[in-house]
């Protein structure tokens, strides 16, 4: 959600103002001037990071041959999952990607990679992916220390 408020406003009541923040991005209105965004520096970094990486699919997008191979470029990870699992990241980041295209925010895309990026440091590291390391008890244990 975005609020909007008149830059006097911001100059009489910063903090009434700026208590909207975690709501959104705050528009301020200038009379005869370009209006003025103030968000989160998270905010910020999550969609020039979401940016980049979008960039990078699309990028990967326009070559020739096999499209999950040429993600091996910007994703040299990928190498440590199996073929399936790649389609699978493949179908999920350009999905996500397109979303956060269409509501303009691309925070959720970094989640998205971040996660597929620790899986397959995992699987690198040698945890099975398929969850054969597991072990299922058959009734609750109560931890000694939690």
């Amino acid at each position: 959600m975005t609020t909007t408020a008149t830059f006097t406003e911001l100059l009489r009541s910063p903090k009434e103002v700026l208590s909207h923040i975690d709501e959104g991005d705050i528009v301020v209105t200038r009379r005869g001037q370009e209006d003025l965004v103030v968000s989160k520096a998270s905010s910020h970094r999550n969609d020039r990071h979401g940016l980049r990486l979008a960039s990078a699919l699309i990028a990967a997008s326009l070559g020739d041959g096999d499209f999950i191979e040429r993600l091996h470029g910007p994703f040299p990870w990928l190498t440590f999952l199996t073929r399936t699992e790649q389609e699978q990241f493949a179908k999920e980041v350009v999905d996500v990607a397109r979303g956060c295209a269409a509501v303009g925010h691309f925070g959720r895309l970094g989640v998205v990679m971040s996660a597929w990026e620790a899986t397959a440091a995992a699987v690198a590291e040698g945890i099975p992916a398929d969850g054969s390391d597991l072990i299922y008890l058959d009734a609750p244990v109560a931890a000694e220390r939690p």
